[in-house]
């Protein structure tokens, strides 16, 4: 027979196991992404989507308030963003899928996706963009992608690393 003080032990780690594996994620309110990956480190220029690339990222948002629902998207309301570090300029937007509050923690954390098509070579002596001069045969990308979560809050920046963009 066992000892009463042996059993209250066993109970006690018993109830101490199944509160850590139901206690709620402890993330920050505001949205974290962490780079996870290109699928391919180079493509070919193109102002009409001839080429791509897939990012994947991870994230977390302790509040749980991703995505805009569907019916009150705007053409404004995007809130994943692609920025184009060689002009610092927005180069694409898209919507996350909406995620529902539900119960009393809504902390969420996932895996993520982005296909990004290519663009065009810049050149800094004037020549137009996607045009194929001899003297310029590739040029490294990179792009950022942050998202904004419906209380406003925005994560952190990502970053692809280098991408090579093909001139030609």
């Amino acid at each position: 027979m066992r000892s009463p003080s042996l059993n209250l032990l066993f109970a006690l780690c018993l109830g101490l196991i199944f509160h850590a594996c139901v206690a709620a994620p402890d993330f920050p309110d505001e949205p974290v992404l962490t780079f996870a990956g290109v699928s391919r480190s180079m493509m070919d220029q193109g102002s009409l989507n001839q080429d791509s690339i897939v990012v994947f990222f991870t994230f977390t948002d302790g509040d749980g308030d991703l995505g805009i629902p569907p019916e009150e998207r705007t053409g404004q309301s995007f809130d994943l963003l692609v920025v184009d570090t060689r002009t610092n300029n927005i180069q694409d937007k898209f919507f996350l899928p909406y995620v529902p509050p539900k119960g009393a923690t809504n902390g969420i954390s996932g895996n993520g996706r982005v296909v990004l098509f290519s663009t065009c070579c810049i050149y800094d002596d004037g020549t137009p963009p996607c045009t194929i001069p001899p003297e310029f045969t590739t040029q490294d990308i990179e792009y950022e992608i942050y998202v904004i979560d419906r209380s406003g809050n925005e994560s952190n920046r990502i970053s692809t690393g280098p991408i090579t963009l093909v001139c030609n």
